[in-house]
């Protein structure tokens, strides 16, 4: 689409562009490409055909100019070139206009609960999230799965009715798509949306998002607006923090933590009497000093400021024999922090008087 040598094409040339995909990860990558398709159509006077991918193709049209005019320069007119979409007898069906009004958002009636949170930590994630209708809930489990912490999220819903339409946010194109299905029932009803920005755009103010496709830039610019929440793999607070910032390129972490509204991270443990579950959580509050404080900082402060440390509680766990490290070592193979908590203990245990180890 940038090459020089179509500057030598023959005007009236017909150009087909694409597939062009509507999602998270390629939606800044997409606009510029469907604005340069424009240009194409206006100056030289080419025919250009657009192939679109997207998960809302009735919206199609709509996003279309909405993405041209994200990024055209002020004062142009690029999206005047959209004319229409082609049938598949390969005509050109014109829309005047070509994009229409979005239609009325309607409100999904929730089925969701909030049976995946803990007990110890639902009274106060539930008091911390009353009053927020924007902001960044984020949730971690040390189950690897296709969506992590997804019954979080999926229950996160029940909490969050008061911030207003909900959506999900479809992070890339899948090689298998039936994959982005695999979620509980609470979200499958949910609209599934190409982008944070089209979501937006369209009235959602509730957007489940996630982290590795949906840059710090972008939920730093729309988190005073939106409530978001999103699911990662982990346990340890800090480990789902830096997972946040992952997506931005370690960048802007201070900003981000202001947009925090509680991070809770769950660990399964088997126990003689069933699965327990031990829990990391911090909640924010109202603290000036996170803006300057550096990264080591940062670490420290939401290590000591967590209303619950899954090291305490699995502690517990294993003090009342309900459960032996090495059965622990067996569900959870994957968590490095664990490995390193239980070896620390057996550390500390041997360096103990033999007297005093019980």
């Amino acid at each position: 689409m940038w090459s020089n040598g179509l500057n030598r094409v023959p005007s009236g040339t017909l150009l087909v562009v694409g597939p062009i995909q509507l999602n998270q990860q390629s939606w800044g990558d997409s606009a510029r490409h469907l604005e340069m398709a424009a240009l194409h159509a206006l100056t030289p006077g080419h025919r250009v055909a657009v192939l679109v991918e997207t998960p809302t193709p009735d919206a199609m049209c709509e996003d279309v100019v909405f993405m041209v005019q994200s990024v055209q320069p002020e004062g142009d007119d690029c999206h005047t070139a959209l004319l229409g979409v082609v049938t598949d007898d390969g005509e050109l069906q014109r829309r005047n206009p070509f994009a229409r009004s979005r239609p009325r958002l309607t409100r999904v009636l929730s089925v969701a609960s909030t049976d995946a949170i803990p007990p110890s930590a639902l009274p106060v994630l539930r008091q911390a999230v009353a009053e927020r209708r924007s902001g960044l809930l984020a949730f971690g489990s040390e189950i690897f799965d296709i969506h992590p912490a997804i019954e979080l999220v999926a229950a996160a819903l029940a909490l969050t009715e008061h911030a207003g339409p909900a959506a999900r946010i479809m992070p890339r194109k899948r090689s298998t798509p039936a994959k982005d299905w695999l979620v509980p029932e609470a979200i499958k009803p949910l609209p599934f949306l190409p982008s944070i920005e089209s979501a937006y755009d369209q009235g959602y103010r509730r957007m489940i998002v996630t982290p590795d496709y949906s840059s710090t830039d972008l939920l730093l610019q729309y988190g005073e607006r939106v409530l978001f929440i999103s699911g990662v793999y982990g346990t340890d607070v800090m480990d789902v923090f830096m997972t946040l910032l992952r997506g931005g390129g370690m960048r802007n972490e201070n900003d981000l933590l202001k947009l925090v509204i509680a991070i809770l991270g769950v660990m399964p443990v088997p126990t003689k009497h069933g699965v327990a579950v031990a829990s990391d959580m911090f909640v924010t509050r109202e603290d000036t000093s996170i803006q300057s404080m550096k990264f080591d900082e940062i670490d420290a402060y939401l290590q000591a400021n967590r209303t619950l440390k899954w090291h305490d509680e699995i502690a517990r766990l294993l003090d009342s024999r309900a459960v032996t490290a090495a059965a622990m070592k067996r569900a959870l193979p994957r968590s490095r922090s664990l490995k390193e908590f239980l070896s620390q203990r057996d550390a500390k245990k041997k360096a103990m008087p033999s007297g005093a180890r019980h």
